[in-house]
């Protein structure tokens, strides 16, 4: 599903996940894509640290949690992701710093 979903919003990057945890799920994953230069990846250049991208997380849903909202965890299962929405259209609209988001700047806003 993670593939599918940053495939139809970026194109075709590779994808990272990364354990983590979250509270609801377990095991829990932080999705990571190459978002680097794509020239570089051509020279065989590897991609550094900075090169990736978090953008959602993903995990199968804890059995706890289903059995609070009275789902049988030994017959139901479930999975859930989620995005960052900031680090969509921080990178659709070309955005160099996402604390843009939250700095209260109406210049910000009214370039959109």
């Amino acid at each position: 599903v993670m593939h599918y979903v940053i495939k139809e919003l970026f194109g075709a990057r590779p994808l990272r996940f990364r354990p983590s945890f979250f509270p609801f799920v377990e095991p829990g994953a932080e999705v990571d894509m190459l978002w680097g230069d794509p020239k570089d990846r051509q020279k065989g250049k590897p991609p550094s640290p900075s090169d990736w991208l978090e953008i959602g997380g993903c995990g199968m849903i804890h059995p706890n949690v289903l059995r609070a909202v009275g789902y049988d965890p030994d017959r139901y299962t479930g999975f859930a992701f989620g995005l960052g929405l900031e680090r969509i259209a921080m990178t659709k609209f070309g955005m160099g710093d996402i604390r843009a988001y939250f700095e209260n700047d109406r210049r910000m806003l009214e370039q959109f």
